[in-house]
């Protein structure tokens, strides 16, 4: 085992998850897309967010709300596309988790 002449230990900054002992390369820890971490742990975002970012840091900053049109149903989502899109016959306003059903008497293109 390689010897370092380390005499403390850093602790780990937002945007990683040092989540285990003994951790020498940070960069191996670099936070996910889909998802933000604390320095110790990766939390995932919510439903209604996505990150499309690696060292995602913040809940309010970094997992954006899901765009106008589209729905972002699942935890973790590292990005928005076609497969996404607001269903026929429902809207999706911006941060949607689930996609709402037009009422009687209104209609969705």
């Amino acid at each position: 085992m390689p010897h370092t002449k380390a005499d403390e230990c850093y602790p780990c900054p937002e945007g990683y998850a040092c989540d285990t002992a003994g951790i020498t390369n940070i960069e191996e820890k670099a936070c996910r897309p889909g998802y933000i971490c604390n320095g110790l742990i990766e939390i995932p975002c919510e439903p209604g967010t996505y990150n499309p970012r690696t060292y995602g840091i913040s809940k309010n900053d970094d997992c954006l709300a899901c765009p106008r049109g589209f729905v972002c149903k699942d935890s973790g989502m590292d990005s928005v596309d076609a497969s996404h899109l607001c269903p026929e016959g429902h809207y999706c306003p911006k941060g949607s988790a689930v996609a709402l059903v037009c009422p009687q008497g209104f209609y969705c293109p």
